[in-house]
């Protein structure tokens, strides 16, 4: 807690370009709208909020900003520094669970505050870090991987339960082991990785050693029940649009990689089972070992392959949990060393702290924090939309983007970093306002997606990314509303009216076409001249809450509403105690089908069936949790 103490009192860090800000907006929206938004309607033209993350660090970080009165960045930093401190300690738990050995667990536990054997090898981060800060520590307050660091630091929990309750079917334990399970994958899916990693090789180790059957069955029902907590957010669908967003952010893994971790996995096995099969005392090892085999080939192999070897994801971001086994096993053999002179053991305990020294007696220089975000041009820009342009739906890019709802609720095309969008359209346009140079279908794409405002910056500005390849390429097409002259400014997208919604001619947007790429003019300009030049109609939108939205609109024969709002099989449209049809268009946002007359339209997004089954499971499994801690209570 010392090494890393001003992190408790932090609002703010100066490093402005970390995803924190993503993780503060979505914790300060779900304040406002507690306990569930249902929809959040302010990024990627709207999404499922459950997409968005899993739930435990927006939740955890909301409730201290909700209850303890804090500011939801100062709410966000306490959630992972309190779970950064907890994970310490779960090192040393687990240790000692395993091997009832003290010293060798606060050795262990020390080594994963400390030391980070990885930048051994990995001399790309060991360039990257600031001077003898571990990574674990770096990726969480210079990359803002606290979901990832949260996760981690449940991970030794679940190791720790699981070595009680495999090894002796206790009930209370397999019933934490689950519970801790289900944090991690809660907090963060590379953690979930880690997770499913580690998981099968800790069974196979007290599986092998104890040659009991029945191991298996205890794993497999904390892996039930673990999900069943989970049941209420982590539905199938949330799964497929994951793994296909995960496409934008990394590339995908290949099949001989594969192949080589499945060799790997298997030699493993057959080893272990030669030489270790039937005798308890063996089970660390196998595990530790096994371990540093596993993820060293994962995030090691792909760093020596020059990136050619991926099984999935994005293996260095795994480089904390990389750094703990090696820590693990570097106590292991240190023991080994012990028993045989224990004076090399000294020495080499004091060789491999002597990189900690330069972090332990400067460990808060490292934090920079600042408590004002006034003077920041992120704040000043967002401030000035939401007093001059209120309920505008703006397109920003870089550190603007990151931090748009940061402190207001005016809503973006973007968001935190894809994660959760649901109209993959919309990766189109991105491509072609920030690499773009004609600004025709840049404008059209604005138009058609319901902006009304887009942020720029160019060379000159403090901001400290500009994205846009040409941010020049509106200048006299589009009005400018906003230039403090030192390189940002902001354009005026016209649109006929200023709403989400448009009456159109339904036999014209029915014969519309997919767009086929960013660069796509004609079929853009169809699909926004149905928009645009429809019947003269207007049809005034208005957010009642997150999950509903007021449409009110006169509508002819052979006439539909067209909403700029993504579509999700979950929308539903009524208005007089009658339900409309909602379809979804060409460019994956809302039409609704709506008889003639005029109609105050709520255009209602319903809890999924999906969901509300995961409600029942996740019920199921509080009772199940509940019933194996009081059945193991006497031990």
């Amino acid at each position: 807690m010392v090494l890393i103490w001003p992190l408790f009192k932090t609002k703010y860090l100066e490093n402005w370009t970390s995803i924190d800000a993503t993780f503060i907006a979505d914790a300060r929206y779900l304040t406002e709208n507690w306990p569930h938004p249902g929809w959040q309607p302010l990024w990627y033209g709207g999404t499922r909020f459950d997409y968005i993350y899993p739930p435990a660090l927006r939740y955890g970080s909301a409730m201290l900003a909700k209850y303890a009165g804090l500011l939801p960045a100062r709410g966000y930093h306490l959630y992972t520094a309190i779970l950064y401190v907890i994970g310490i300690g779960g090192v040393w738990l687990f240790v000692w669970v395993a091997t009832r050995a003290r010293t060798r667990a606060w050795l262990a536990a020390a080594g994963v505050a400390l030391l980070s054997p990885s930048l051994l090898v990995l001399d790309h981060i060991r360039n990257d870090i600031n001077p003898y800060m571990p990574q674990r520590f770096n990726v969480l307050i210079r990359y803002g991987e606290g979901p990832h660091m949260s996760a981690l630091a449940i991970l030794p929990f679940v190791f720790a339960a699981a070595w009680w309750g495999l090894r002796r079917g206790h009930p209370t334990q397999l019933a934490l082991s689950a519970l801790a399970a289900a944090l991690v994958v809660s907090n963060n899916f590379y953690g979930a990785t880690a997770l499913g990693i580690f998981f099968p090789l800790l069974t196979w180790a007290i599986f092998v050693t104890t040659r009991d059957w029945y191991v298996w069955m205890r794993a497999g029902a904390i892996a039930l029940l673990a999900y069943g907590l989970t049941a209420f957010w982590l539905t199938p669908s949330y799964l497929a649009i994951t793994s296909r967003n995960l496409a934008i952010v990394s590339q995908p893994g290949n099949l001989w990689s594969a192949g080589v971790a499945v060799l790997l996995a298997g030699a493993i096995g057959i080893v272990s089972w030669r030489r270790a099969s039937g005798n308890p005392i063996h089970a660390y090892s196998i595990f530790v070992w096994g371990g540093v085999a596993v993820i060293g080939l994962n995030v090691l192999g792909h760093h020596l392959t020059n990136r050619a070897f991926r099984v999935a994801g994005e293996p260095e971001r795994l480089v904390p949990e990389l750094d703990m086994f090696l820590v693990l096993a570097g106590a292991e053999i240190i023991r080994r060393v012990w028993q045989r002179e224990r004076l090399a053991a000294a020495l080499l305990v004091l060789a491999c702290f002597i990189p900690a020294w330069g972090y332990v007696t400067f460990p808060w220089r490292h934090i920079r924090r600042t408590s004002e975000a006034a003077g920041r041009l992120e704040y000043q820009i967002t401030d000035w939309v939401s007093k001059n342009r209120p309920g505008a739906r703006t397109f920003a890019m870089g550190t603007v983007r990151f931090w748009w709802n940061g402190w207001f609720n005016e809503a973006q095309i973007g968001g935190g970093s894809e994660q959760g969008l649901i109209n993959f359209d919309l990766m189109k346009l991105y491509w072609s306002l920030v690499l773009g140079n004609e600004p025709r279908a840049a404008f059209l794409w604005l138009q058609a997606t319901g902006n009304d405002l887009i942020v720029m910056n160019d060379a000159r500005s403090q901001l400290p990314i500009q994205d846009f390849e040409f941010p020049h390429r509106f200048e006299g097409t589009l009005p400018v509303v906003f230039d403090d002259g030192n390189g940002n400014w902001i354009h005026e997208i016209p649109r006929r009216w200023r709403s989400l919604a448009r009456v159109v001619r339904l036999a014209e947007v029915q014969t519309l076409l997919p767009v086929r790429e960013g660069e796509d003019v004609e079929r853009l300009s169809a699909y926004v001249q149905a928009l645009e030049q429809g019947p003269d109609s207007p049809a005034l939108t208005r957010w009642r809450n997150p999950r509903t939205l007021q449409i009110d609109a006169t509508i002819a024969a052979g006439q539909a509403v067209a909403v700029l709002v993504s579509y999700d099989a979950s929308w539903r449209a009524r208005a007089g105690g009658r339900e409309f049809a909602v379809e979804r268009d060409v460019l994956g946002q809302v039409r609704i089908l709506a008889p003639p007359g005029r109609h105050e339209i709520e255009l209602y997004w319903e809890t999924p069936r999906e969901n509300q089954i995961g409600r029942i499971l996740f019920a199921v499994s509080v009772l199940v949790f509940a019933w194996l801690c009081w059945r193991g209570r006497r031990a």
